[in-house]
């Protein structure tokens, strides 16, 4: 599903849970409170975790790996299919999960229990995003108001985790997000400085620029 749709599903599905649960605790409705966390719950996030120390080649591959991993687990190892989604070649897809040494579990019990932890993953990251957007409003409502709004939070994020279908992005896209996501940061912890963050990620500098440029990542 791709991010129309999703927002589209997220309006539809996920922001009568919000709108109800901020008027119970805050006795009022605040459409842009609602606007601003469904919004963010419309942008798909990668969501997978590959450690700052890492050259940006070794980081690249290893998010691969996840990201293939996530993605053959979530069409239960229908090659043919997650092909179509990533828009890449089937035999290229074949040889990427063999070179990775990549597995999916294809019994009912290790489906659901790999289910489970996307479910939780999932949630995690929703309550992330909640309670993110919310902290910009804290100081306008009454303290003991929000202190409900925070202590439904887990409950909520819990009801909206069936709610919300399955990203779907081709590889290209995937590769392109994360790279904007793990340079970006790069670039936070240097400073902005090209050169430390092409030393630290193992780059040319002509390359951070040229990559800075493609992916719109602009100083804060």
């Amino acid at each position: 599903m791709h991010k129309k749709d999703l927002e589209s599903k997220i309006r539809e599905r996920v922001l009568p849970l919000l709108e109800a649960m901020l008027s119970k605790n805050l006795g009022v409705r605040i459409p842009k409170i609602e606007s601003d966390i469904s919004d963010r719950l419309a942008e798909p996030h990668l969501d997978l975790y590959v450690p700052a120390t890492f050259s940006f080649r070794d980081a690249k591959k290893k998010f691969r790996e996840q990201f293939l991993k996530r993605e053959l687990q979530a069409h239960f190892g229908n090659i043919s299919r997650l092909a179509t989604v990533l828009d890449v070649d089937r035999r290229s897809l074949h040889r990427a999960v063999h070179d990775l040494k990549l597995e999916v579990p294809r019994q009912q019990g290790e489906r659901q229990r790999e289910q489970q932890e996307a479910d939780q993953s999932l949630q995690s990251e929703i309550d992330r995003t909640i309670r993110t957007t919310l902290d910009h409003y804290r100081g306008i409502f009454n303290p003991q108001k929000m202190e409900q709004v925070y202590a439904e939070i887990s409950t909520l994020s819990r009801n909206i985790v069936p709610l919300i279908p399955h990203a779907e992005w081709t590889l290209r896209e995937a590769e392109e997000e994360f790279e904007r996501q793990f340079l970006g940061e790069a670039l936070k912890r240097h400073q902005h400085d090209l050169r430390k963050t092409a030393d630290s990620l193992g780059l040319r500098q002509e390359t951070v620029y040229r990559k800075v440029k493609k992916l719109g990542l602009k100083k804060e």
